[in-house]
């Protein structure tokens, strides 16, 4: 299961909550929300769909707590969630049910297995970039030795 449902609590009291559904899909994190009244639990707006690209995710981290647990995300820009509301600067707290913390660390778990794959990657290629650069600078110094030592 690649997927938990989630909530947003916002604005002071918890007068309004973002209620929705996180799912993970080969490249992206993808959000499905939409803003509920905290009182009342009136759907305020039409569902939404936000996709986070796993190349700007920075951080995972799920934490359990006695009746519910937090899925805690970091990303590299404040672009990346500022259609997310609840969302803070660059971090964001999925909150769930106790019945969905199974879900959410499996979701935490992989997520962040993908996350450490995509920055792998990332090291992985501009490794090979410096090494490239450092061939073509060993080439051409030893370009200048042998031209010095034929004149």
């Amino acid at each position: 299961m690649n997927s938990m449902p989630f909530k947003i609590r916002y604005l002071p009291g918890n007068l309004a909550q973002v209620e929705g559904v996180a799912r993970l899909e080969p490249s992206a994190l993808v959000l499905e929300f939409c803003t509920v009244d905290g009182l009342f639990g009136v759907l305020r707006s039409q569902p939404k769909q936000v996709r986070i690209d796993l190349n700007d995710v920075e951080s995972v981290e799920f934490k359990r707590g006695w009746f519910s647990g937090t899925l805690r995300m970091t990303t590299r820009c404040f672009g990346a969630l500022s259609a997310i509301p609840g969302a803070k600067g660059s971090e964001i707290a999925l909150k769930c049910r106790r019945r969905h913390r199974p879900a959410a660390a499996e979701l935490s778990s992989i997520l962040r297995l993908r996350v450490s794959e995509k920055h792998l990657e990332e090291l992985r290629g501009a490794a090979q970039q410096a090494d490239e650069a450092d061939e073509a600078r060993l080439e051409a110094g030893r370009g200048i030795v042998r031209g010095r030592l034929h004149e």
